[in-house]
């Protein structure tokens, strides 16, 4: 559901505040933004149901199409026209100046890009990589975005060794396929475009060359931002709010030099709110399925995992388990652990808990979990660098083996049951 907001808001914290008290229900275009004649869009995956729904698919149907897609991924056709070359700039270069880029946090340095894909491509094999990178833009026009140890960092690097400059696009506004497959869990050297092109049954994503820089964007972007990182160049970048609903420090960042300004005659803007569920279900869903396929070639057993709002859809995950043999969760856990660095607190429990209904998790830990004989403590191992309670990176991990013993879920620990509930239809009563 699309709600429309006519009139004019703040893109300086008033926009972040309305999209906040919408983020659980409804996707919102601000058609009046500060002084911006761009209207802006946001908030589209407010929900599992919401994300399906934007894919065409059935909610259950999502991770298993991710995951076919993530293990062949399909090329992609490149063509020449595309709509966001309806307009080239090459002068005067400043985002600020032409879209409605909000400050959202009471402590944010200033005005951030938060929902582009960043495009760059590996400078020995020529093949890209797609990534999301929070990116401020000063009153300038000049960038500085933060590179974590990952793909962009390893191509960066590759860069600096081979005295090349690293090119780059940021594509603003492009399809849900595309904005989900670029946090897909991936080897180096796998082409996220084209597992966003696998998972488009019947509708081939089709990618464009940029104006200034050699790489390729899908063609229904509404807006490009084309340049090189300069890593020599420097600018203090953060604080920002982040996703585990804590700011996150200033730092020196490498800027990005602008060459182009491209898009469509009347674009329309995009960007995610940090923290809120957009933000942490484009982290959630990927994630998912790469650690449910990890999991499962160690415990085949294992149904489904959950990565939940409350651990900020990364450091909290449960696992459905249909147990075999007693050992089995605690393997579970620990092939959840090593698979992402972020998993903090892994609970496990059996396959009669919905694991996306946190009360009958709690119950499951109530009854069925011990800490002297189901505690799993792992301590001084690498963890996210986000979350405030770790010492530079290293941290405390565990697991909860909240499962009861094999074939006991038809005797001591048979939950109670009232015969033919889910058969009364209360309207012939009431």
């Amino acid at each position: 559901m699309l709600t429309r907001v006519r009139k004019p808001v703040e893109a300086r914290h008033t926009l972040g505040g309305i999209t906040r008290k919408l983020g659980k229900e409804k996707a919102v275009l601000f058609e009046r933004v500060s002084e911006c004649a761009t209207p802006l869009v946001t908030n589209f995956i407010f929900s599992r149901q919401a994300l399906a729904a934007s894919l065409g698919m059935e909610e259950k149907d999502v991770i298993p199409r991710f995951q076919r897609a993530m293990e062949k991924p399909r090329p992609c056709k490149i063509i020449e026209k595309a709509p966001f070359k309806e307009n080239v700039l090459s002068r005067h270069l400043n985002p600020l100046k032409l879209f409605p880029i909000p400050t959202y946090h009471e402590r944010d340095a200033g005005p951030y890009i938060t929902g582009g894909i960043l495009v760059a491509k590996d400078p020995e094999t020529g093949i890209r990589n797609v990534s999301i990178h929070r990116i401020r833009v000063f009153e300038d026009g000049v960038m500085s975005l933060l590179i974590l140890p990952r793909h962009l960092d390893l191509c960066l690097r590759k860069s600096i060794e081979l005295k090349r400059p690293l090119e780059v696009a940021i594509a603003i506004g492009v399809d849900p396929f595309t904005l989900l497959s670029s946090q897909a869990i991936l080897p180096f050297g796998v082409d996220e475009l084209e597992v966003a092109n696998a998972m488009r049954e019947g509708s081939p994503l089709k990618l464009a060359r940029c104006a200034t820089v050699d790489l390729e964007v899908p063609v229904d972007s509404e807006i490009v931002l084309e340049g090189v990182i300069d890593t020599l160049d420097t600018r203090m970048e953060g604080p920002f709010g982040e996703f585990p609903r804590y700011y996150s420090p200033e730092a020196a960042r490498p800027t990005v030099k602008l060459s182009a300004i491209c898009h469509r005659d009347k674009p329309v803007y995009y960007s995610i709110l940090p923290a809120a569920r957009e933000h942490l279900l484009l982290g959630a869903i990927p994630r998912e399925a790469s650690i449910l396929a990890n999991v499962q070639r160690a415990v085949p057993s294992v149904k489904a995992v959950h990565l939940t709002y409350g651990g900020t859809c990364r450091y909290h995950l449960i696992i459905s388990l249909a147990k075999r043999n007693e050992g089995e969760a605690r393997t579970a856990m620990l092939a959840a652990m090593v698979n992402n660095a972020d998993i903090k607190h892994v609970v496990v429990v059996d396959k009669d808990i919905d694991i996306f209904d946190m009360e009958q998790v709690e119950w499951a830990l109530a009854t069925r979990f011990q800490g002297d004989r189901d505690l799993v403590v792992i301590p001084q191992i690498q963890i996210s660098t986000l979350d405030p309670s770790s010492a530079a990176g290293m941290g405390t991990k565990m697991g909860m083996d909240a499962t009861a013993p094999v074939g006991s879920l038809e005797h001591a620990f048979k939950p109670i049951a009232i015969p033919g509930y889910e058969e009364i239809d209360l309207k012939k009563y009431l």
